[in-house]
């Protein structure tokens, strides 16, 4: 449960007190990434890492409206395929302590406690690396939203609400087909709407935000891995 931002947003919530804040951000991710379900040994895009980077912007600002969130909520949607892919490549670098293991257990006489070992190991290097990916990101989703703040470069635009980012963001259920042409359909079926309501700001951050977010699911889709 801790991996669905929904879930963590209801923790934020009992925790802050700031139920107006926390839980538009949690329902947003979640949309975002129905499909982001890790099963067995497939990596998902870590939607719980985008929501941590955005919850303290979103903790010390307090805006009500979404759109200034929308550049800050671009950066930490592309942190949670950064999560994945620095976590598949832990996964495919702690392959080799398989044929070690295999090793040992085919040894008459077990010396040692190697699957302990292997254990610390494991998690002393996953903290290394949430450590090496969350503080590095999250200095640079603070600062770069100060800067941002200060020379008023974030998005202001009256229109764009909370349910209508809810209604842009359900779209994450077609994400769930993984099929390329669902993703190619997807993005054409947006290209007349979005040129039609070029006009309007509110519409076209909505789009743009999908726009990359698809191209970054269909990326991810043909270059998924499976690690053991």
């Amino acid at each position: 449960m801790l991996e669905r931002p929904l879930f963590l947003a209801l923790i934020a919530g009992v925790v802050t007190g700031q139920w107006h804040l926390v839980i538009p951000l949690g329902i947003v991710f979640e949309l975002l990434w129905l499909d982001s379900i890790p099963l067995g040994s497939v990596v998902s895009p870590q939607a719980s890492f985008s929501f941590l980077l955005l919850l303290p912007i979103a903790l010390r600002y307090q805006w009500p409206s979404p759109s200034p969130y929308m550049l800050p909520l671009i950066f930490a949607g592309a942190c949670a395929y950064l999560g994945a892919w620095c976590e598949r490549a832990l996964r495919l670098r702690q392959n080799r302590y398989l044929e070690t293991l295999k090793h040992w257990c085919v040894q008459t006489s077990h010396e040692g406690n190697l699957p302990e070992r292997l254990v610390a190991a494991n998690i002393f290097q996953r903290f290394l690396l949430q450590f090496a990916c969350f503080v590095p990101a999250s200095l640079f989703i603070q600062y770069g939203t100060e800067a941002l703040l200060r020379h008023d470069l974030l998005l202001q635009v009256r229109l764009l609400t909370w349910p209508v980012l809810y209604a842009v963001c359900t779209t994450g259920a077609i994400f769930v087909l993984r099929i390329r042409h669902a993703y190619d359909f997807f993005l054409a079926s947006l290209l007349l709407p979005c040129r039609l309501t070029f006009f309007s700001f509110s519409y076209f951050s909505c789009y743009s935000f999908l726009v990359c977010h698809h191209w970054v699911a269909r990326c991810s889709l043909s270059h998924e891995v499976k690690c053991c």
